[in-house]
């Protein structure tokens, strides 16, 4: 071998093992933190759901909207069809589409590694206009087979294009 490399030993003091047990203890705090807030804020969800069920043209009170939940059977057939039918298809695909949106912002604010990312950064909004504009405009034209595809669904298409 052309070289060896030597050994190298460390030694720790034996204070070093109380040293590294001290940060652990720091850490719960924080974590207990989270978690409440996280409790705290299922507990929100939860409450502002009863809240988005309760509240409509056709009034509920709390123990409607909770026995209709629960107990389908022995709710009235209005108070059924305006729950599982109206409010809360509703009320899911409202968290599904803003869970949605928080989801996209977050990546975008990840990949770039800036909290104050928006679409006009990367100019999405503009080139969805850029798209749309260009669908009115070409409609009768140059875009007249897309237009004659996809009907009323080609603007959406395009501005997503």
């Amino acid at each position: 071998m052309c070289c060896s490399l030597p050994k190298v030993t460390v030694s720790l003091p034996v204070s070093t093992s109380a040293t590294l047990a001290a940060p652990v203890a720091r850490i719960r705090g924080p974590e207990k933190r989270i978690g409440l807030t996280l409790l705290a804020l299922f507990i929100s969800l939860l409450v502002l759901i009863v809240l988005g069920i309760q509240s409509g043209q056709v009034a509920l009170s709390w123990q409607q909207v909770w026995q209709t939940l629960l107990d389908p059977a022995t709710a009235t057939v209005q108070e059924r069809v305006v729950v599982w039918e109206l409010r809360l298809p509703r009320l899911v695909l409202g968290m599904l589409v803003g869970s949605a949106l928080a989801v996209s912002g977050a990546a975008l604010q990840g990949l770039f590694r800036n909290p104050l990312a928006d679409p006009g950064l990367l100019g999405v909004a503009s080139g969805a206009a850029l798209g749309a504009v260009a669908c009115i405009v070409l409609a009768g034209s140059v875009l007249a087979p897309l237009h004659d595809l996809l009907g009323r669904h080609a603007l959406p298409v395009m501005a997503f294009a």
